[in-house]
């Protein structure tokens, strides 16, 4: 075999290495046709699932208008405002029987609140009593709150009555006796006093319909404070010869008591300095009874959408003044952000206001040579607050159900200067969604005159007393309203 032939032959016997490689077209095409099923599937799906998204982003309109404003950074959680877990040794009361007891008062050993059913309500030992009810049924859920009312700030007035503050019909005097009172009383005074037959005759109307101005000076007589029926009877034992105008007097007194046991002061539907009144919150009463200094929340705001007066941040919360014996209603300070509780300083001439949204507590002068005034009691407290009652030293407390951790991150400070990302949150949850998502965390402080902070009480995530909303001191106890919690709280001071 020559060399030429040799060469033929090793090219055609050549061994053929098999890779991979050599299937290579037939699975890079199969490869191809997957990876683009693939990509149109996700992107597809990534349409469906982002497209509303952008809808809600793009074409929604957010139900809030947030202002831009800051706040300083939140005080150091040192110090007086050390937490702690105080709170956790409080005990809850008439668990499921009462809802949202926001604000509380006693005459005595007797609590009074109001509850989100709309109900003023009388706390005696373990019984519960409906002393009235404000607005109309039905009750007990955020789309009839604003007609069934929601009563908040309550205060007792030097006369014995109640003063009551309703988110959305205003305010009231309440008589603080139960109808099953008014009842017995009644029925024990028709048989104790031999009232005259003829005048029981000529006066039986009075029994079931009053006209007002017939008896109010009676009323004053005989039933101020609540007058009890030993009283009535010491009054009729020591003057046996009462005359004909007294017994129509207490006939016409007893129908009052029956029938008057709520008066509107304010309503709602009155325009005061250009606006009606929209998210009437806390009120507090002069010690002689002839002014109420109360706070309305907002104009643009009711009770029921509080999350988004809050992140919206609106500058048109009032402070004002009724005034009992001419009935007018003066505005004493505005542009406040959630002005929520309210309490009268000891000489009367101003008021301590929480303005919930700025985390701090303004003093507006009423009354004296600064009246129209307005400065700053305590700014930038560890927390957002609500109602202020007086301690029996002589301070403050003040209550609190969100905090601003230091160490720790308050979404409130966060978004305060992003109103863009308040809009898109509003966009894509509700109130109720984003309530969720807010730490509970309470925290009650006591402050002396001076706005220096005295001793905290604290409760981490809520696990006794959430959502509290005032700190009501009475014979050694600290009682714990609440504006959502179906309970109420007590606090012995003696072990804290």
């Amino acid at each position: 075999m020559n060399e030429s032939e040799g060469l033929r032959f090793r090219r055609l016997n050549r061994p053929q290495i098999i890779t991979d490689e050599t299937h290579e077209p037939q699975y890079k095409a199969t490869s191809t046709y997957s990876g683009k099923v693939f990509r149109v599937t996700l992107l597809t799906l990534v349409a469906f699932l982002f497209l509303p998204l952008l809808v809600v982003v793009f074409l929604l309109e957010s139900p809030i208008q947030p202002d831009v404003f800051s706040l300083n950074e939140p005080p150091l959680m040192t110090g007086c405002y050390e937490p702690n877990l105080k709170l956790r040794q409080a005990e809850r009361l008439f668990e499921d029987r009462l809802i949202g007891p926001e604000s509380l008062a006693n005459i005595g050993d007797v609590l009074y609140t109001g509850t989100a059913d709309g109900k003023i309500v009388k706390i005696e030992g373990r019984s519960i009593h409906v002393l009235a009810t404000l607005g109309k049924p039905p009750c007990g859920s955020r789309e009839y709150e604003h007609t069934c009312g929601r009563p908040l700030g309550i205060r007792v007035g030097p006369n014995g009555t109640l003063f009551v503050a309703d988110a959305y019909l205003g305010l009231f005097e309440v008589n603080p006796v139960t109808g099953k009172e008014r009842e017995s009383t009644y029925s024990a005074l028709k048989s104790h006093y031999p009232f005259n037959g003829i005048i029981r005759s000529k006066y039986k109307f009075c029994h079931y319909s009053f006209t007002c101005m017939i008896s109010k000076t009676c009323m004053c007589s005989f039933f101020s404070n609540g007058t009890q029926l030993e009283k009535l009877r010491h009054l009729y034992t020591s003057h046996p010869p009462i005359v004909h105008s007294v017994h129509i007097c207490l006939s016409l007194s007893v129908s009052f008591w029956l029938l008057g046991e709520v008066k509107s002061l304010v309503s709602t539907g009155k325009m005061i300095g250009g606006r009606r009144l929209g998210f009437v919150n806390d009120l507090d009463v002069t010690q002689d009874g002839k002014k109420l200094y109360f706070t309305d929340s907002s104009s643009r705001w009711q009770r029921r959408d509080f999350m988004h007066l809050i992140m919206e941040a609106t500058a048109d919360g009032r402070v004002l003044e009724y005034d009992i014996e001419t009935k007018e209603v003066t505005v004493m300070m505005e542009n406040l952000r959630f002005p929520n509780g309210i309490q009268l300083f000891p000489d009367e001439e101003s008021v301590l206001v929480a303005e919930t949204t700025m985390a701090r507590i303004r003093r507006v002068h009423v009354s004296g040579l600064n009246k129209g005034g307005m400065d700053t009691f305590i700014d930038n407290l560890p927390g957002f607050p609500d109602n202020i009652r007086r301690s029996s030293s002589g301070g403050y407390w003040v209550a609190m159900s969100a905090v601003r951790p230091n160490p720790g991150f308050s979404m409130l400070d966060f978004l305060s200067q992003r109103p863009w990302l308040k809009k898109l949150i509003f966009k894509l949850f509700s109130q109720d969604t984003l309530l969720k998502f807010v730490p509970r965390y309470s925290l009650v402080v006591e402050l002396q005159d001076g706005g220096t902070c005295v001793r905290s009480f604290h409760d981490p995530h809520g696990m006794v007393a959430a959502y509290i909303s005032e700190a009501h001191e009475y014979n050694g106890h600290l009682y714990l309203g609440s504006f959502r919690s179906p309970y109420l709280c007590k606090l012995d001071l003696s072990k804290v």
